[in-house]
């Protein structure tokens, strides 16, 4: 579910340059606004883990994420360059949304080993790739999904077209309101993890 948050995000970047903030120069800066945070946020999310726990870390990095992607809907009745603010809060978030998780499935391995024996580390770990993998792609579709029942007009080779302004909103919501939703339901399917740190220091 957060790579088909992170990925709709992604996919939306060109269209909120190009359609909102009406330059095709900001696709670039909106990359580099959500990448930058995320390379220096990664060790600090590293730090939370340890004093609050990895799931708790994990659970914050994506309330982050998701709060920062809720607040661009603004960009309905205020399209403009603050919304770089908020992309890098979202990057920060991202960091922990990769690290976390990253870190925690070793965990989720070896706690499951001395439950079960070994032999599972290969299928864990082609569940979650599978699983992230299918949902990045299928951001896109989502994307598709919004954009056409929102009346987004697509343009051709030599042709420009203007967009109404409800395709204007699909472009903001599948950038904004979309991803919060999917982000806020990852977290309630998160709560049911229920592997703490004494559970990792009892399999150690």
């Amino acid at each position: 579910m957060q790579g088909l948050a992170t990925g709709l995000m992604l996919g939306g970047a060109q269209y909120v340059a190009t359609w909102v903030l009406k330059s095709e120069d900001a696709v670039t800066f909106l990359f580099i606004a959500l990448i930058a945070p995320a390379l220096f946020a990664a060790p600090l999310w590293g730090v939370i883990a340890r004093r609050v726990g990895k799931e708790g870390g994990f659970a914050a990095a994506s309330t982050l994420f998701g709060i920062a992607a809720l607040s661009m809907v603004l960009l309905v009745w205020f399209p403009g360059g603050w919304v770089y603010l908020p992309v890098a809060l979202a990057g920060a978030g991202y960091a922990g949304m990769q690290s976390l998780p990253m870190a925690m499935l070793p965990d989720v391995i070896s706690h499951d080993a001395r439950l079960h024996g070994e032999g599972r580390a290969g299928s864990f770990g082609g569940v979650w790739t599978a699983g992230e993998t299918t949902g990045m792609a299928l951001g896109g579709t989502v994307l598709t999904i919004v954009l056409a029942l929102s009346g987004y007009l697509a343009s051709t080779a030599g042709q420009s077209v203007d967009q109404p302004g409800s395709a204007i909103v699909g472009i903001v919501l599948s950038f904004s309101l979309v991803p919060a939703v999917i982000i806020a339901a990852s977290l309630v399917s998160l709560r049911r993890y229920r592997l703490r740190k004494a559970d990792i220091e009892e399999t150690r």
